[in-house]
């Protein structure tokens, strides 16, 4: 049989890697021609500065008591927090808190290691068996069988919030108790990247049958119980001290998420002792937490790609030149200084630079007289471009004013209209919009490509509404490459080189995961997707 490979590497490693994980295996007609990309690419500005986490512990023995419950600030309230039910970066953190999935995402490494699996084996190219480990506790008492696997698998494809991660598996069958076989059709090297995701997360096929609602009471076999959720101003979970991995059992009593939208009132709250963690700590706050003795800062690359939608079926986003026009015209790097007090780096390239295949080739660079003659060429008056947008937090209010600065100076009006997440999330997905500012993660460029640009994808993640069959051809045959790394990374790049050229967003920047918590708070795990939180490892050294 021949090899499988599905891991997918990672460029930038040094500063995303700090341990390794075990693991067990691993409508619109086409664009016309777009605009050729300038001789000389965007330069790669200087790395924002970097504050490690500090080094970890030993953690607690597994017969210690659970150590006292910790209050994490996040800046919104998920849309929803049942499997499938999402796809939002702060609805993945609560789903992944009641949650397993047949694989999960090595916080190290970013690659799918197995999590309810305890053995897999390829039957072929597309056929694969995964057998269950035999005894995992549901919340309600219930034991996981092959059964509860399939009926998960059935259930979660009735919503189309996370579609894009159903695509590889084509079937799946009960083979006995606690094997279960999937068919991906065709060669699929994203199969387990999408088991890993919240989309095909595991529950109760008991629950499933009897209509229960999993985004109210979401039973599933995660490290922590679901308990209360006040909308718009906390959710609280308990640890599941059932947990049937005995080295990832929760160490802390509880859980408790605090819904504060404003940066400065996060981190008084933190300075108060109101709050344990605040996982989105604003840039301007980042020196006063440093010169806190009793606070722990880290800032560490990431890899959410944040970008500026442009609703493509809109006229004034129609063509590639009036779109990289557009972006040409934004100074990204006053951008992030206004919003971010330049401790975030801006980005040109149309996917997450930090994966392999990401390319700068067929990227523009900042050059409003550039933008200005590019639609004097094509007959364009700016004036008829103008168009709004959503903003949906204060860093991104402050993106969105320096956007329409910048545009306004070539002619282009821009209005800008504020919006809570969860709303912003339902327009982008109803295309509903003109255009918006938000942040997408993926753990590789190629999950990143079928979710953001795929034409399958449109009413759910591309939220740009991008239907290019050259770029869908792309895409799907370096998904099918399962077997030459090398030869799945040159299609991506092709890929990303494409979408570059049409600038189909506008990219702003790669995140930081910077984040302040109790100085006697250990946070052992902080992937560079920012999902999931990994709260079950947190401890306490007091």
């Amino acid at each position: 049989m021949r090899k499988i490979i599905f891991c997918f590497m990672l460029v930038v490693a040094g500063m995303l890697l700090f341990t390794a994980c075990g693991n067990g295996g691993t409508p619109a007609a086409p664009e016309a021609e777009a605009t050729p990309a300038p001789e000389e690419p965007a330069a790669t500005p200087e790395p924002a500065e970097v504050i490690p986490p500090p080094e970890v512990p030993d953690a607690p023995p597994e017969e210690a008591p659970l150590g006292r419950g910790i209050v994490v600030a996040i800046g919104s309230d998920p849309p929803a927090i049942g499997p499938a039910r999402h796809n939002a970066l702060v609805g993945f953190y609560m789903t992944a808190m009641t949650h397993n999935g047949l694989f999960r995402i090595c916080a190290q490494t970013l690659e799918s290691v197995p999590d309810l699996v305890s053995e897999w084996t390829a039957i072929s190219d597309t056929v694969f068996e995964f057998t269950i480990h035999e005894g995992i506790p549901f919340h309600n008492g219930e034991i996981m069988t092959a059964y509860d696997v399939v009926a998960s698998l059935e259930y979660v494809r009735t919503y189309a919030y996370a579609s894009a991660a159903h695509r590889s598996a084509q079937s799946f069958e009960v083979v006995d108790e606690f094997t279960v076989r999937i068919d991906t059709g065709e060669p699929n090297s994203m199969l387990f990247v999408d088991l890993a995701n919240q989309a095909n997360f595991i529950m109760p096929r008991s629950l499933i049958e009897a209509g229960n609602d999993f985004n109210e009471n979401p039973v599933g076999s995660g490290p922590f119980v679901f308990q209360d959720w006040q909308r718009g101003d906390s959710l609280y979970f308990t640890a599941f001290e059932e947990y049937f991995d005995a080295e990832r059992r929760a160490r802390i009593e509880s859980v408790t998420f605090r819904v504060i939208p404003e940066g400065f009132t996060r981190t008084m709250a933190l300075e108060t002792g109101e709050i344990d963690y605040n996982v989105l700590l604003q840039a301007s706050d980042i020196n006063r937490m440093l010169d806190d003795p009793n606070m722990t800062v880290i800032s560490v690359p990431g890899a959410q790609h944040n970008i500026l939608y442009l609703n493509n079926d809109l006229p004034q986003f129609s063509t590639p030149y009036r779109r990289r026009a557009i972006g040409m015209a934004i100074d990204k790097e006053g951008m992030m200084l206004a919003a971010f007090d330049g401790t975030v780096n801006p980005t040109w390239v149309q996917g997450p630079e930090v994966f392999a295949g990401s390319t700068f080739e067929g990227v523009y660079s900042f050059d409003p007289e550039g933008a200005l003659q590019l639609l004097e060429e094509h007959g364009v008056d700016p004036a008829t471009m103008g168009f709004e947008i959503i903003a949906s937090t204060p860093p991104r209010a402050t993106m969105a004013t320096v956007v329409q600065a910048n545009l306004a100076a070539i002619g282009i009006p821009v209005t800008i209209i504020q919006q809570d997440v969860a709303t912003t999330q339902q327009l982008l997905g109803d295309g509903d919009f003109e255009a918006a500012f938000m942040g997408f993660t993926q753990p590789s460029m190629l999950g990143y490509l079928r979710a953001k640009f795929h034409s399958s994808s449109i009413g759910t993640t591309n939220r740009s509404r991008v239907n290019n069959p050259e770029l869908d051809a792309l895409i799907d045959a370096a998904i099918a490459e399962v077997q030459s790394v090398e030869a799945r990374i040159a299609l991506t790049e092709q890929a990303v080189r494409l979408v570059n050229e049409h600038a189909y967003q506008i990219p702003t920047h790669m995140a930081m995961l910077t984040r302040a918590y109790n100085s006697n708070l250990v946070i052992p795990e902080h992937p560079a997707t920012d999902f999931p939180l990994y709260l079950n490892m947190a401890f306490w050294v007091e």
